[in-house]
């Protein structure tokens, strides 16, 4: 299971390995991967409303370890690496506390939804019954809905706002700085009883 969960979420750092540390298209790198995650809602949308099919366990395994491992990593790459390169880049009238705020509390969001969902996948992922389908249900469509319009605030805020502050040099040292794996370490976000403050996504 873990390897079906490998193929469907490749490694966000394993990918920079075999790049250039100066890479032009890094922040289209970084946005092609919400394309592994909507995948990922697809699958956990599936599973909300068939939980027994076929290829339930297998998919239940590779939601688990998008949620426990893949994303976590990414969201440090977003948060330790780009957000902190904004911040460094940011000018007079930018309001970058606030786009933090957002971001931290988007995730922080998905974490907590996914985190009711663990239970009810590892049951799928073991070929077990829920225990309580409707709420699995409930809470599956409602962090689907969540994560996607956090990824369209990503597509839309973020990365438009990363592309309008950051040069070829800039992108550079983001490049090296990923690539090093220095922060290879979940976000904080994602981290159990993190106390993150500002509205969720809507």
């Amino acid at each position: 299971m873990a390897t079906l969960a490998t193929q469907i979420i490749p490694s966000s750092r394993s990918c920079l390995d075999s790049r250039e540390p100066s890479t032009p298209d890094l922040l289209e790198f970084l946005a092609s991967q919400h394309v592994t995650q909507r995948s990922v809602c697809e699958l956990l949308a599936r599973l909300a409303l068939d939980p027994d099919h076929v290829n339930a366990p297998y998919e239940a395994a590779a939601v688990i370890d998008f949620f426990t491992d893949w994303l976590p990593l990414h969201a440090s790459i977003e948060e330790c690496d780009l957000l902190e390169l904004i911040e460094r880049r940011q000018m007079p009238g930018d309001d970058i506390g606030a786009l933090m705020t957002q971001w931290r509390a988007g995730q922080r969001e998905s974490r907590v939804l996914a985190d009711e969902l663990m239970d009810g996948l590892h049951l799928i992922a073991t070929g077990r019954h829920l225990k309580d389908p409707a709420m699995f249900r409930a809470t599956a469509i409602a962090l689907c809905s969540h994560h996607r319009a956090l990824l369209q605030w990503e597509d839309e805020v973020l990365y438009r706002f990363a592309r309008e502050r950051l040069d070829a040099e800039d992108l550079d040292e983001l490049a090296m700085t990923i690539a090093s794996g220095q922060n290879a370490t979940p976000s904080r976000s994602w981290l159990e009883g993190d106390d993150v403050s500002g509205e969720a996504m809507p």
